[in-house]
């Protein structure tokens, strides 16, 4: 049996390291719903356009290099980056309803070539900590186009809204 202090320990760390978990499958949906109309305009404009269903990376963010941009919640930021990759319509299968007509997943040999044109489209599984949750969002379009980052939303009067914008990567 522990001492009383190492009880009370484990539980502080316990209860700090579970304010950023994951959140359930219908909140990660709700959020990864939001994100997929936010995107629609852009979304209809590039036809025809396919979606990834490989899992998504969600890389560090290193926001100490970014004193004057935007900043996203550290907790949830550590917690994102060390979630397993995902991906938005494997964790949402019901979200594929929601796509415009004609747009269809990628194949495996669509997502390995590496001119492809049309633009694929990746949408990380949301990582949700209440109010809060952060998203991966990208495009790859072949050779030096693409880029990606982590989209942070927020829960205000019932709906979710984007409130932030981190860039990670692009080529």
């Amino acid at each position: 049996m522990l001492p009383l202090p190492s009880l009370l320990a484990a539980a502080v760390l316990f209860i700090g390291l579970s304010t950023a978990a994951p959140a359930s499958a219908s909140a990660a949906c709700d959020v990864g719903a939001a994100a997929l109309a936010a995107a629609m305009p852009d979304l209809t404009q590039a036809q025809p356009l396919l979606i990834s269903r490989r899992p998504v990376w969600n890389p560090p963010v290193h926001q100490e290099a970014r004193a004057d941009g935007p900043r996203l919640p550290q907790p949830l930021a550590d917690a994102w980056a060390k979630a397993k990759p995902s991906n938005l319509f494997v964790v949402c299968p019901e979200l594929e309803a929601r796509l415009p007509t004609g747009w269809r997943y990628a194949t495996e040999e669509e997502e390995g070539a590496r001119l492809q044109k049309p633009t694929i489209r990746l949408f990380g599984a949301p990582l949700v900590d209440g109010a809060s949750a952060l998203i991966h969002v990208g495009s790859v379009c072949g050779g030096l186009c693409g880029g990606g980052g982590v989209r942070h939303w927020r829960k205000a009067t019932g709906r979710w809204r984007p409130v932030g914008y981190v860039g990670l990567w692009i080529s």
